[in-house]
This record gives C-alpha cells, sequence and structure tokens, in this order.
C-alpha cells in the first residue's frame, strides 16, 4: 500500500518526503450561527475547508527543492493533493450522491435531468444499500428516451472533475444504483493527458453492468489500471445509445487505488454489515489546493528542517 502523500498538477503529482510525526489536519466550518429570541439555535453551513501542515526534521538537500518550489508558487497549478488516508479521490459532495449539499451540485448530464432525493422518499428498499447509515440522499435522474445518457461530476465550473491517477496505479470504481425495472446502467470513464485531451473507455468485466431493479440497490464495481499517458480520469455512469426514458437512483460513488487499506473490523455498528459497508469512503481524497509557507531552520550544513501548508480551495 502506497502512504504517500502525493501534490502537483495532473500528470506531475510529486510525492512529499515522509514524515515520523502526524500530519496536522485541521477542518474549518464555512457559515454562520443565529438564534432565536426563544433561545433556539440555527447553524448554516455553506462547507468545509481542509488544511495541512507538514514539519520535516533533517530534510536532505535532495529532499528540499520540491517544498520549497511549492512554498514560493513556482510549481504550476492548478496544484492537486492524494491524501492516502482517505481512499475515495471523488469530492464528498460527489461521493455521497448528494448528500453534502442536499442538491445535485457536482453532477452533470448529457440528456434529462437531476433532483436531490432523500433515501427515505424513494422506492429501494434502504436496507439494500450497504452504506445507507454515511448517507442521507441520492441524485435522481431522470432520462430522456434515445440519444447517449452519461451522467458525470464536474467542477463549478461545469468541467469534467477529473480524479488524479498515478503511473502504474489500478483503481477501482463503484457506485450504487436502483431505478426503472428493465433499464440497463453500466459504469464508463474518460481519461485525459496532460494537455487535456480525452478518451473514451469502458470494460467488458462482469460487474460493470446492470439491468436496475425498482426495489432494490445494486452496486456497480469496474477495475481500471489507467494507460501511461492518463493524467486525469472522469467516472460515468452510462444507458445504452437509444435507451426508453426513465428514473434513475445512484449514489456512494467511489474512485479508490485498489491497494487502499481497509477500515479495522468492528468500525461499524451491528445494523450495518462490515462486508456491505466497508467498501465505501465519504471522499474527500484528492482536493485542489495552494500552498502557503512556514518557516525553516538551518540545522547544520547538509541538512534543513522545513514545513509547508496545503489549504483546500
Amino acid at each position: 500500500m502506497d502512504t504517500g502523500f502525493y501534490v502537483g498538477p495532473l500528470g506531475l503529482l510529486l510525492p512529499l518526503p515522509d514524515v515520523s510525526s502526524a500530519v496536522e489536519v485541521a477542518t474549518d466550518r464555512i457559515g454562520s450561527s443565529s438564534r432565536s429570541l426563544m433561545g433556539r439555535q440555527w447553524r448554516d453551513t455553506l462547507g468545509y475547508q481542509r488544511t495541512w501542515t507538514w514539519k520535516w526534521l533533517d530534510l536532505l538537500p535532495s529532499q528540499l527543492p520540491y517544498v520549497e518550489a511549492l512554498s514560493t508558487g513556482m510549481v504550476p497549478g492548478p496544484l492537486r493533493l492524494i491524501d492516502p488516508r482517505r481512499a475515495n479521490r471523488l469530492p464528498e459532495q460527489v461521493a455521497s450522491g448528494g448528500s453534502r449539499s442536499r442538491s445535485p451540485d457536482g453532477f452533470a448530464v448529457t440528456s434529462g435531468g437531476l433532483t436531490y432525493r432523500n433515501l427515505r422518499s424513494v422506492e429501494p428498499d434502504p436496507a439494500t444499500l450497504g452504506p445507507r447509515a454515511l448517507l442521507r440522499g441520492c441524485i435522481e435522474w431522470g432520462r430522456s428516451a434515445g440519444g447517449d445518457g452519461l451522467l458525470y461530476p464536474v467542477t463549478p465550473d461545469g468541467e469534467p472533475w477529473q480524479v488524479p491517477v498515478l503511473p502504474e496505479q489500478p483503481l477501482e470504481l463503484s457506485c450504487w444504483v436502483a431505478g426503472k425495472a428493465g433499464l440497463t446502467v453500466g459504469i464508463v470513464w474518460d481519461e485525459y493527458d496532460e494537455d487535456g485531451n480525452a478518451s473514451s473507455h469502458s470494460s467488458d468485466a462482469d460487474g460493470d453492468e446492470v439491468e436496475l431493479q425498482s426495489g432494490a440497490w445494486q452496486q456497480l464495481v469496474v477495475n481500471v489500471l489507467p494507460s501511461d499517458l492518463s493524467a486525469g480520469l472522469v467516472p460515468m455512469l452510462m444507458t445504452p445509445p437509444g435507451a426508453p426514458s426513465g428514473v434513475v437512483l445512484t449514489t456512494a460513488w467511489q474512485v479508490a487505488a485498489l491497494d487502499a487499506e481497509e477500515p479495522p473490523v468492528g468500525l461499524w455498528s451491528g445494523r450495518v454489515p462490515v462486508e456491505q459497508a466497508a467498501g465505501w469512503r465519504i471522499g474527500g481524497g484528492a482536493p485542489f489546493v495552494v500552498a502557503d509557507p512556514i518557516a525553516s531552520t538551518y540545522v547544520r550544513y547538509g541538512f534543513h528542517d522545513a514545513g509547508l501548508v496545503l489549504v483546500e480551495t
């Protein structure tokens, strides 16, 4: 299992020096709080922002240049961070099927429309959804008849949200689906090179396509080995060309390295079977970041104490 933190632009991510002590990760809530005359309190949350802080002792001259280049803004952006402690590289809003903001923000479709739905208000039996205890809702895709149908994650600017990939590292793409009985859905993906050129891919393996059931959730899983030229990957949920109109429900999206560490048995309550829930993480493993420097020290000739702060954007 690769436990290193990688930082850089897509296609040029490099590992940070290893640390003997813990990496500090702080999470700040963005929003406000208010209180009524009767004493009731409300909290409006617009989002969360994380900050990672590293402090290295006795860095060698060969380890220092990249840290300094990041700190001084010399490394071209936008910068991405791969956090090995958060296996799911999709943003939390996409990974949770819209549960983060209770909206379909972060998703786009080539055909039809999108709605956010609470899991309690949809037909499929929630007991058939593995990570149900961790999720509030799902995305409802009202697919139009005919044509190609694709559902995929996007940035706030509407561009496809690319998951950073590392050379020779296989990935697992997965999501949970339900919907109109008889409608077929599958996982496909686009791979992007450093110049932003895309190529489309699909798999013939078992599990990458299922026929939906209106009363039960099913999981789609595909294993992918990106090409040597790939810098980013965009997972997509697809309905076949010419498919009839219908409703597709989806949640619990994930893109994770195949060697990602599983949580210890016993993490989940007795109501959530480990074999069902343990495979999904809440996301946030590959955010956009900016770098801030912190003080460095010349301990003795040839060695440096240095630090780096990365702030989620």
